[in-house]
């Protein structure tokens, strides 16, 4: 079976609420550049609702040759795929887990005194790395969003709202998208607490 692609998962979204899918997801196509955009927003709202280990991706940061401002010694450029700030930022290429603090965010910049930088952040990632479960969750959001999109079918797209994020109460995080973020929790080791610091060994102590 080959890797599944934006354009499966729109098939599958389409298919829930009986429409017919674009052939493709190109601008020439008609339909192709609207359910284009509207996976992509899809998909990018989802990942941003809990830090899902498929859409997490360590990059090292290139160094730019200007100097920054503030009096830091040097600056770096966040990678453009990056949908949201940073995660984690560190200057120990070989322990990413470390804790780091000495740096600040400027736009799309990052500012430090160490001369090498890795930062983890938030990408769209493509659906064949998805969990089962998140994919399931986007497959009946992503109909929602098709039903009101296409047939202004809002009476669907509440009810199909429901079974991907529960009430509204739960601010997205109820019904399949809670499943998903259960199973993905589970799947992911804590990070180790840094060491160091008085506070820190007190708490060990």
């Amino acid at each position: 079976m080959s890797a599944l692609q934006p354009l499966d998962m729109v098939n599958r979204m389409c298919a829930r609420i009986g429409e017919i899918p674009p052939l493709s997801l190109d601008d020439d196509v008609p339909g192709g550049q609207a359910a284009q955009l509207i996976y992509n927003g899809l998909v990018e709202a989802l990942v941003g609702i809990y830090p899902f280990s498929f859409a997490r991706k360590w990059c090292q940061l290139p160094r730019l040759s200007a100097a920054p401002l503030g009096g830091w010694q040097y600056a770096f450029k966040l990678p453009p795929e990056a949908l949201e700030p940073p995660f984690r930022i560190t200057d120990r290429l070989t322990d990413p887990g470390r804790g780091f603090s000495a740096f600040t965010l400027n736009g799309g910049e990052v500012y430090s005194d160490s001369p090498e930088l890795l930062a983890e952040v938030l990408v769209l990632p493509p659906p064949h790395i998805w969990s089962a479960t998140f994919r399931e969750c986007a497959t009946v959001a992503g109909a929602a969003e098709y039903a009101l999109a296409r047939a202004a079918d809002r009476n669907t797209w509440e009810r199909l709202r429901v079974v991907a994020f529960g009430t509204p109460q739960e601010n997205m995080r109820g019904g399949l998208m809670r499943v998903a973020i259960s199973n993905d929790a589970q799947a992911t080791p804590a990070l180790a607490l840094p060491s160091g610091g008085p506070l820190i060994n007190a708490w060990r102590s």
